[in-house]
């Protein structure tokens, strides 16, 4: 079972993928840079979200080569307060910690069908 540490907050026309309840409202920025600069302070993790729909589905928190099939999708992303929920603390190990587990959140998407 994957561990669900973190939010996936995505937007994609035909497919429901990640968290229902992410909090952010997308139609408040033009661009991904901008609702990033908007949503996240200091100590809360986050990486982009990567599709790439060729036949299959690929996810990925760095972009795909493939111009035409690929897109960013959404974020990944743990605030502060739950980072000190699960680590008890914030520093730069568990900080990389969370990125971590956000990251392997995000790979575990190409083996399910969550979406």
């Amino acid at each position: 079972m994957t561990d669900s540490f973190g939010t996936i907050a995505t937007w994609h026309k035909r497919y429901k993928i990640g968290d229902d309840d992410h909090g952010i409202d997308e139609t408040k920025y033009r661009s991904f840079e901008e609702m990033a600069e908007a949503e996240f302070r200091e100590n809360d993790v986050w990486r982009p979200i990567y599709m790439y729909d060729h036949s299959c589905l690929t996810f990925s928190t760095i972009s795909f080569p493939c111009p035409w099939d690929s897109w960013q999708l959404g974020f990944i992303f743990a605030r502060e307060n739950e980072i000190k929920k699960r680590f008890g603390k914030i520093n730069k190990t568990t900080l990389l910690k969370a990125e971590a587990l956000l990251i392997e959140r995000v790979e575990a998407l190409n083996e399910s069908n969550e979406y």
